[in-house]
């Protein structure tokens, strides 16, 4: 299995940033968000997964830089309990 992490590119097809870790909902066991570290900044965002799309072996971003910088931030309340997919690995073994 691959380790890299894998690209996320805007529209245009520039590398926007790369996934680090993948957060699931262990009961529907769904991606729920993902975690990104920006190529152009040292950080990282919290992304919903409803705002990329999968195209030929590409991660798209849906929707534009400027509209994530808007997104929510879960609170807590209200969201599901989530683990990583590195804890559900784990649970799994």
């Amino acid at each position: 299995m691959n380790n890299e992490p894998w690209v996320v590119k805007t529209r245009n097809g520039t590398v926007w940033g790369k996934i680090l870790r993948v957060i699931i909902d262990p009961a529907s066991r769904q991606i729920v968000s993902v975690d990104v570290m920006l190529s152009a900044q040292d950080r990282f965002i919290r992304v919903p997964w409803k705002r990329l799309e999968v195209e030929n072996d590409d991660i798209i971003l849906s929707i534009t830089e400027g509209e994530v910088e808007h997104l929510e931030s879960p609170s807590g309340a209200g969201m599901p309990t989530t683990m990583t997919l590195e804890d559900s690995a784990a649970c799994n073994a």
